[in-house]
């Protein structure tokens, strides 16, 4: 489980803004940490979790704009209050979820089944990764959004 929290985190570092780990009391928290490394990242993430189950971390940046980058956090929130559709919905690569998310994060028309192709990719390695199935809602909302993230910043 450690080492999925792990990879998912350093997914995240490596793409765009992370409400999880930059956003609510984990994000407080982590950003008193010298260089804002890997290192603050995992223990906002944690904190998040641990603390609410990331509700404070994907609410609190919605009702305040100024912690995070607007577009990530309306698709973090999204995609942890949809989860169970949107997991649906990526293995079957369409779904009214699944474009919505498309809508909230602007993915022109031209690059969305590039964008889907590469989702539907990405969620079947986390999905087959050992553990997965235990993982809490919560986790699994995470990791959906960090290969989500991924897959805009490679595809679109």
């Amino acid at each position: 489980m450690k080492k999925i929290v792990l990879a998912i985190v350093a997914c995240a570092v490596a793409s765009q803004a992370n409400p999880w780990t930059e956003c609510g009391i984990g994000g407080a928290i982590g950003s008193l940490i010298k260089n804002n490394n890997v290192a603050s990242k995992v223990i906002a993430s944690v904190t998040n979790v641990t603390w609410d189950l990331g509700t404070t971390a994907t609410t609190s940046a919605v009702s305040t704009p100024d912690l995070c980058a607007n577009k990530q956090v309306a698709a973090a929130k999204f995609i942890n209050d949809t989860y169970a559709s949107l997991e649906i919905e990526t293995a079957k690569g369409e779904g009214q979820n699944l474009v919505a998310l498309l809508d909230l994060a602007e993915v022109d028309a031209a690059h969305r089944d590039a964008v889907v192709a590469g989702l539907r990719s990405g969620m079947a390695q986390m999905m087959a990764t050992p553990g997965f199935s235990g993982m809490s809602q919560v986790d699994k909302a995470q990791g959906y959004y960090a290969v989500f993230m991924k897959v805009v910043v490679e595809k679109a």
